[in-house]
């Protein structure tokens, strides 16, 4: 993965829980989503994990950045490789601007 960023939430108490890291990885090259590989996204993710490694939790989303003009397209490769799992994300810039 390219990036990782610490996330949290904050309940009405004002109390911080739920704290994990996320994981993004950009797709910017990526000009025909066919060429995606579940094995590739996979390992993507397994070696970054083994990297960082998991004393803070890592969030059970992991997002993969692709240009608005193939978003949609890669939204419903990676659906399809992933049995409609929500766990493996195509966003575009703005989703990830929202989420930091």
């Amino acid at each position: 993965m390219d990036i990782t960023f610490g996330y949290s939430e904050q309940n009405g108490n004002g109390r911080i829980n739920n704290r994990c890291m996320c994981l993004v990885d950009f797709k910017y090259r990526v000009a025909n989503v066919l060429n995606l590989k579940k094995t590739e996204l996979e390992d993507k993710v397994n070696g970054s994990i083994g990297i960082i490694g998991r004393e803070i939790p890592i969030h059970k989303g992991y997002y993969f950045v692709f240009k608005k003009g193939i978003k949609a397209q890669a939204e419903y490769r990676i659906a399809k490789l992933f049995s409609n799992k929500r766990i493996y994300q195509a966003i575009d810039d703005d989703k990830l601007l929202e989420m930091m």
